[in-house]
């Protein structure tokens, strides 16, 4: 027979908690906009991580335990500092609210899901997206275009906003002959 351990009360519904990778902690998220850390063996909590502007839907440690990343009704994806608290970055590019955040296993990408419908992975060390697909077909980083892809390729993505390239079909094939680079990009572009 399992024995319960701890409880934890809280003021607010909580929808998702994730374990530090030492278990010694464990974070939730808080419908009141902030990010709740709680010590895992006492239910004592630790501190309260403000900053978004809505309530908070998801949230994930680093696997090195020094970073927690939440996500939110705002829109918003924010890495805080896990041992002190503070708030480190605001990743921003989702045009609907953020349903769900992790780490990569390394520690070195966060991807982030929403209700826009697309997974956007930055990378941990400067937490920009890698590439981005916007609605003119021009594959991003950052702000610097990196390729063109034609309408027709474009039509077999699920949405010109996804990091990735999904087809309808299970792959895609892109061939970059109708491509332009640099100076040329406008003889592919049409408005």
């Amino acid at each position: 027979m399992l024995n319960l351990g701890l409880t934890i009360s809280t003021t607010h519904s909580v929808a998702c908690i994730a374990f530090s990778p030492d278990g010694n902690r464990i974070v939730s998220d808080s419908f009141v906009k902030s990010v709740r850390v709680w010590d895992a063996k006492t239910g004592e909590q630790f501190r309260s991580l403000q900053g978004h502007t809505s309530g908070v839907t998801s949230v994930a440690f680093s696997p090195d335990d020094d970073r927690i990343v939440s996500g939110s009704y705002d829109k918003l994806v924010q890495v805080w500092d896990a041992r002190m608290g503070e708030q480190l970055r605001e990743l921003q590019g989702h045009t609907s609210l953020v349903t769900s955040v992790a780490f990569s296993p390394n520690g070195n990408r966060i991807a982030s899901g929403s209700d826009d419908k697309s997974v956007r992975v930055w990378t941990n060390l400067n937490l920009d997206a890698f590439w981005v697909m916007d609605e003119d077909g021009w594959i991003l980083s950052g702000a610097e275009r990196l390729v063109w892809v034609p309408s027709t390729v474009c039509n077999v993505l699920l949405r010109p906003h996804n990091m990735l390239v999904l087809s309808r079909n299970g792959s895609a094939t892109i061939f970059f002959t109708q491509c332009k680079f640099g100076p040329f990009w406008h003889e592919c572009y049409t408005p």
